[in-house]
């Protein structure tokens, strides 16, 4: 979590990771965040609604709950498109296990 103070509201933003373990593959190659920001102004009354926003990862576009939907097939694409990409990556280049260098 992340909290930022300013003249006129607090935001904090969470992260929150998703995955799809299996019993076959509980620990997932990749996993897709959501932020989520709350804002709680300091120039409206107490009792007043805060505001929420979320946005996916590498994604620019924030949207708002009652407004867009949360859409969990979006989550999953995502997943996918990261397992596609890492499948690409293991058959250009015959790696199949992560590795590091060592400095």
């Amino acid at each position: 979590m992340k909290q930022f103070v300013d003249d006129d509201c607090m935001q904090f933003i969470y992260e929150v990771k998703w995955s799809t373990p299996t019993k076959e593959e509980p620990l997932q190659k990749v996993t897709a965040s959501m932020y989520f920001t709350i804002k709680i102004s300091f120039d409206v009354a107490p009792e007043s609604p805060v505001e929420v926003k979320y946005t996916y990862e590498c994604s620019n576009i924030i949207l708002k709950p009652g407004i867009v939907p949360f859409k969990e097939d979006w989550i999953r694409r995502l997943m996918q498109y990261k397992l596609e990409f890492i499948r690409m990556q293991e058959s250009a280049f015959g790696v199949h296990e992560p590795r590091f260098i060592e400095q």
